[in-house]
């Protein structure tokens, strides 16, 4: 046999993984190929202050800010443009009771060092009176993980964290506090910094 690159290698892997090629379809059917996108972000971001010591950081979870389901949405967005099918789930069990001929998890995931930095949210730090400062930013941290009917084999995506600097130079101490221009602006970084998030690990699957 001819020598195989290892990105053809992978990639006949992955296409073996999948069972479908690009196409979205099954084998011998007009029936497109059926995606459960589960969803297991918290509700709500966070709101993370952080000061010289540990006891002064001050980390709130924005009841008011609802933005979880756009993640479900750009990866919607993805598979259907390849020409997959694709329902919200709550768990793999889709793939066990047929709804489902595959499943992708969208997973957060807590950024390196940065206690209470979960997920996906906004933060700011202040050490050793400004000397070590990073001004206000959005951060999302997640991976997926992808499987599909009858097999054990699960592809994982390397963790990625992306942080989207916001402009202003501190946060307030709570969400409260910031007016109703600057809380829309804190969202719409942080919806931009989701979908870019979300679209580089889909890339990754090569699907």
């Amino acid at each position: 046999m001819g020598y195989l690159s290892p990105f053809l290698f992978a990639g006949l892997v992955l296409l073996n993984f999948c069972g479908c090629g690009t196409s979205g379809m099954n084998d011998g059917s007009l029936d497109p190929i059926v995606f459960g996108v589960v969803n297991q972000f918290p509700d709500h971001p966070n709101y993370l202050k952080e000061k010289t010591f540990t006891a002064m950081h001050q980390n709130t979870i924005i009841e008011t800010l609802l933005v979880k389901d756009q993640l479900f949405q750009v990866v919607k967005q993805f598979l259907t443009a390849k020409g997959y099918r694709v329902i919200a789930a709550d768990n793999n069990e889709v793939l066990r009771d047929g709804r489902a001929d595959m499943v992708i998890e969208i997973v957060p995931r807590n950024v390196f060092k940065r206690d209470g930095a979960f997920g996906y949210g906004f933060a700011d730090r202040n050490f050793l009176l400004g000397l070590i400062k990073n001004k206000p930013h959005s951060y999302v941290a997640m991976e997926l993980k992808m499987s599909r009917k009858n097999s054990m084999r699960i592809i994982t995506t390397k963790k990625e964290e992306r942080f989207s600097a916001i402009g202003i130079d501190a946060m307030p101490d709570q969400w409260t506090q910031l007016t109703k221009d600057e809380k829309e602006r804190f969202k719409k970084n942080l919806q931009e910094n989701i979908a870019k998030t979300a679209d580089l690990l889909l890339l990754r699957f090569k699907i």
